[in-house]
């Protein structure tokens, strides 16, 4: 039976907090906080939960003591000891603890880390030395020589100097060397580890090795990143002798004049003067810029410039800009950047990382090979067969089976742990087995067992992750007893189908319907030209299937079936004629229509074949809150159970994190 305490005799047997009761099922309290919790991951989390009335979170409590009761009941059963609850929770838990510590030990920490790296600007120069074409390994290592030689260099002589002598990136060596600023998501891996590790002023102590060649990197400084800047100009080229650039200067000084008397706004000016075709419709709008997506020489010039001020005018090698900040916007939080991260890290990084990962859970875990017996079995097999040729491991003697070939964490690897591996799986299905194939094979089994095994102490290191499990377990008890208590028990016959049917039909009707044919094409002639022959006596089904260039009506004659009277233009237009009949050509979508009235029907009752699939569904839901409803009052009875509902008035006032 269900008690209800008055508030004076709760207050004095309740904490304050998370620590407060909303009552007890037996001998097992029922706490604000675990109800807060529930609330909230079914309601749109914790702030929309705190929004609730009081009357949403009764609502929801009834449900949330129903839930608990069925725990209760679970628990009276045994269910969790059931073999086949046991089996279901165990391929969870071995499903979902190996991708949650990967996002919890990998992937997490290094968004993150991007993420850091991408909230700064470093501003850097470096030499470059490719690698010959086609080059050898000697070519490279000579290439390494040299580059080793200048990195000695670069640490007594201006760096500036070095990189105009030997630098082989033709894009910087013009400027000592200078990149301008970088940002982390510009970079090969290889030089953004290198770079990032620098305090400005220092330089790498070995060259860095990327596709391009070897880099000798100096990081010259390092910002907290400036955001970004929306960006316009007015553009005027000199022609290519440059002998009109006195003339281009006057004409960009006026321009300039003009637009400071307020004669001509910015972007009239940039539509009336720029040469710059790709902006000058735009306002001479350019778009959004970076530092790192700048020219060096730009950056200290259009970064300190108000938003909504113009520069004076700027000569280029190639002409002059008058440049406008239009807006200007700051870096980014972490959460509207992360779906980007995410993907730089999966395409870029993850597959190196977690590499790395898997070497150290090894350490971690102390793997250790008994060299011998690994050697025997890696030649243990007929190296012109693969794991799906008969007799592939017949080469092996029964007695090596049981024998260890390695240790981890106290667990052992035997030869039939790999042979059970290899047959459970494709994987290695069409991999011929010689040593070297089956070396590779064991270390992908290994890295596989140590990866499981590392999943299977995640419910020991992460209490939310024990938790997820315990709500999952939660989850399967609760299903099976809905299955055991409501499901197997619900009659779902022709006949019981047809009594809720005659006791509910009134629920479901038709509207007004109609069945037309239709002729759809592009060209109003065409139409005019179809429309004649019908009215000729044609067939109009036969035209249809010829010429109606909607997808998939050729097939139907033009047929709609039979559909509401307000389906769209055509039906509307449909309802206003008679059967049979058949209206001009009129425009409609991207083309021109003809249609021909085949049906009408007013509105009806649905008959029970035409109901049956929205009636089961009906019925079924109606039993079940039926049936659950009796049960949970059986459930209330069979358990002792008290209940404090003035304290969900108190839900939601402490911090989620508490």
């Amino acid at each position: 039976m269900i008690r209800f305490a008055l508030l004076f005799g709760t207050l004095l047997i309740m904490g304050c907090g998370a620590s407060r009761s909303l009552g007890t099922i037996e001998d097992e309290p029922i706490t604000l906080q675990e109800f807060e919790d529930l609330f909230a991951r079914n309601n749109g989390g914790w702030e929309n939960a705190a929004k609730s009335n009081l009357e949403e979170r009764k609502a929801f409590f009834d449900r949330f003591i129903a839930y608990k009761l069925k725990l209760r009941e679970a628990k009276t059963r045994q269910l969790l000891q059931d073999s086949t609850v046991q089996r279901e929770l165990q391929e969870y838990k071995s499903s979902v603890a190996l991708t949650y510590i990967f996002e919890k030990e990998l992937v997490t920490p290094a968004l993150q880390a991007l993420y850091e790296r991408r909230k700064e600007e470093l501003r850097t120069s470096h030499i470059l030395l490719r690698f010959p074409p086609f080059s050898s390994p000697s070519d490279t290592l000579e290439t390494f020589g040299l580059a080793m030689s200048l990195t000695e260099r670069a640490h007594i002589s201006p760096f500036d100097s070095l990189a105009r002598a030997y630098s082989q990136d033709p894009g910087s060596r013009t400027n000592g060397g200078d990149l301008g600023w970088l940002t982390q998501d510009r970079m090969v891996r290889s030089f953004e580890d290198a770079l990032y590790a620098l305090q400005p002023g220092e330089i790498t102590k070995k060259p860095v090795k990327t596709d391009h060649g070897y880099h000798i990197i100096k990081l010259i400084a390092r910002e907290h990143h400036k955001g970004t800047i929306q960006v316009s100009h007015i553009l005027k080229r000199f022609a290519q002798n440059k002998q009109d650039s006195s003339a281009v200067e006057e004409t960009i000084q006026s321009v300039y004049d003009k637009v400071q008397r307020g004669d001509l706004s910015f972007e009239n000016a940039a539509k009336l003067y720029s040469d710059d075709a790709s902006s000058r419709e735009k306002g001479g709008a350019l778009g959004s810029f970076a530092r790192s997506r700048m020219a060096p020489d730009l950056v200290p010039i259009l970064f300190s410039m108000p938003v909504g001020s113009i520069s004076a005018p700027y000569r280029a090698p190639y002409g002059y800009h008058i440049f406008k900040v239009t807006g200007a916007d700051p870096f980014p939080a972490f959460q509207e950047l992360e779906a980007e991260l995410r993907q730089t890290y999966q395409e870029h990084y993850f597959r190196s990382d977690h590499d790395r990962y898997i070497r150290d859970l090894k350490m971690t875990y102390r793997l250790e090979f008994d060299e011998i017996a690994l050697t025997q079995l890696v030649n243990s097999f007929d190296t012109t067969k693969t794991p799906s040729s008969e007799g592939w491991a017949s080469g092996i003697d029964p007695t090596f089976l049981s024998r260890p070939f390695g240790r981890f964490a106290g667990q052992v690897l035997t030869a039939g742990d790999f042979l059970e591996s290899v047959q459970s799986g494709e994987e290695f299905s069409t991999i011929s087995l010689t040593p070297a194939n089956v070396e590779h094979m064991i270390n992908r089994i290994v890295d596989s067992k140590i990866l499981k095994y590392h999943a299977s102490q995640a419910v020991q290191r992460y209490p939310a992750f024990a938790d997820l499990m315990k709500e999952y377990e939660n989850g399967i008890l609760v299903y099976r007893l809905d299955q055991d208590e409501i499901w197997r028990k619900m009659e779902l016959s022709d006949s019981v189908l047809r009594a809720f049917y005659e006791q509910t039909k009134d629920e479901y009707r038709w509207g007004d319907r109609i069945a037309i044919a239709e002729i759809h094409v592009r060209s109003d002639s065409l139409a005019r030209s179809l429309h004649d022959r019908v009215l000729r006596g044609e067939d109009f089904g036969d035209l249809a299937a010829e010429h109606t260039v909607r997808p998939g009506f050729k097939e139907a004659r033009g047929e709609w079936g039979l559909t509401s009277v307000y389906t769209n233009e055509l039906t509307i237009k449909g309802d206003s004629m008679i059967v049979g009949a058949v209206s001009k050509p009129f425009r409609f979508e991207n083309g021109w229509s003809i249609i021909k009235v085949l049906e009408k029907e007013s509105s009806r009752i649905k008959t029970f074949d035409e109901t049956y699939q929205e009636i089961s569904g009906r019925y079924q839901e109606h039993e079940r809150q039926e049936r659950e409803q009796r049960w949970i009052e059986e459930l209330k009875k069979k358990y002792r159970v008290t209940i404090y509902l003035d304290q969900l008035s108190h839900a939601f006032t402490r911090s989620p994190a508490s």
